[in-house]
């Protein structure tokens, strides 16, 4: 009976570490506050500001810099876009 328990304890354990290794579902993030920089192994990466005081930076692994026409005062802006 201890057998028993011990093999279920494990799998229930082993279930529960596999679903919290689970990747979370990408989000699009559109910014104008960006800066790019490169880790340790030289990968680029993209990093949003936050959007409120005390609020938490976005990086963003996979993203495009683009130039767009601001609407309201016709000039060109640089906007981040891509996914966190």
């Amino acid at each position: 009976m201890r057998k028993v328990l011990t093999i279920a304890a494990l799998i229930l354990t082993a279930g529960t570490a596999f679903a919290a290794g689970e990747a979370k579902e990408a989000k699009p993030v559109a910014c104008l506050n960006f800066n790019e920089f490169k880790d340790a192994n030289g990968v680029t990466m993209g990093v949003c500001g936050a959007t409120k005081p005390g609020g938490k930076v976005r990086v963003l692994r996979s993203y495009v810099v683009a130039r767009v026409v601001d609407p309201s005062t016709d000039k060109t802006v640089s906007v981040m876009a891509g996914f966190q």
